[in-house]
C-alpha cells in the first residue's frame, strides 16, 4: 500500500532563506516534473514578483545558476541548477519517492511525498540524517487513510491550505454570522491571524481555479 509522508524544514536548510528574509510574503513552488537530466526538479514558480528576488537567488549557496523563463501575472517561472547532488531533491529521487507537493510558505518548506510502501520511508529518513538534512516529519499515512487519489490531485490546495480551510469550515468561519473569528483560527492553528487570512485567500483561489474555473 502506497504511503504519504509530509515533512517540513527551515528555509535555511534548503533554499531561499535570504530571499525570505527580504520578503516574508514570498512563496516558491517546485514544479512537479519527471527529471530527464542530471539536475533534479530544475523548475519552480515564485510569487509575488518583487524586486530583489533574482539577486537573492543568485547569492543563494544552494543554487549554482538560475534563469527566469516566463512571467504570468504575479508569478514567475525559473530554472535552476542546484549546487549539491546530495541535497534534499537528489535524496528524494534516490529514494524513488514521488513528489506530490513542495512549497516555501510562511518561511518554511513543506513537502509531501508518496512512497511505494511503509518500508521505503526508512531509507529516505536515514539518508536525510546521514546528510544532515533536518526534516521534521509531521505525518505518515496510507493513501487510503488520507483519501487523496493516487494521481496526487489536491484540488489546487497545499497540505497547509487544506488544513486551514478544513479547520475554518469545522469552526463555522464561513457561516453568516460567523461562529469563529480569525483570532479563533489563529489560536487553533498556532499561527498569526495574517497567516490564517493569507492561507484562506490563497486556498480558496486555488480551489476555485482547480474546480469551477477549470470546467
Amino acid at each position: 500500500m502506497p504511503v504519504l509522508v509530509s515533512f517540513t524544514l527551515p528555509s535555511e536548510s534548503f533554499a531561499f532563506a535570504a530571499a525570505v528574509d527580504r520578503d516574508p510574503e514570498l512563496r516558491v513552488t517546485l514544479d512537479r516534473v519527471v527529471p530527464i537530466e542530471d539536475t533534479p526538479l530544475p523548475f519552480f514558480w515564485v510569487e509575488p514578483t518583487r524586486p530583489g528576488f533574482d539577486v537573492a537567488a543568485r547569492e543563494d549557496p544552494a543554487i549554482a545558476s538560475i534563469e527566469r523563463l516566463e512571467s504570468v501575472g504575479d508569478r514567475r517561472l525559473y530554472r535552476a541548477d542546484w549546487t549539491d547532488d546530495r541535497c534534499l531533491l537528489a535524496t528524494i529521487i534516490e529514494s524513488h519517492a514521488a513528489l506530490l507537493d513542495a512549497r516555501l510558505e510562511d518561511g518554511s518548506w513543506r513537502f509531501r511525498l508518496r512512497f511505494d510502501g511503509p518500508g521505503a520511508t526508512a531509507p529516505f529518513q536515514r539518508r536525510c540524517r546521514e546528510r544532515d538534512i533536518p526534516i521534521d516529519v509531521t505525518r505518515v499515512v496510507s493513501v487510503a487513510e488520507d483519501g487523496v487519489p493516487l494521481d496526487g490531485d489536491d484540488y489546487g490546495l497545499t497540505a497547509v491550505q487544506r488544513e486551514t480551510l478544513a479547520t475554518a469550515h469545522d469552526a463555522g468561519y464561513f457561516k453568516r454570522p460567523r461562529d469563529a473569528t480569525l483570532s479563533d483560527l489563529s489560536a487553533r492553528l498556532g499561527v498569526s491571524e495574517q497567516a490564517v487570512s493569507r492561507r484562506i485567500g490563497r486556498g480558496l483561489d486555488g480551489l476555485v481555479g482547480a474546480t469551477i474555473a477549470s470546467e
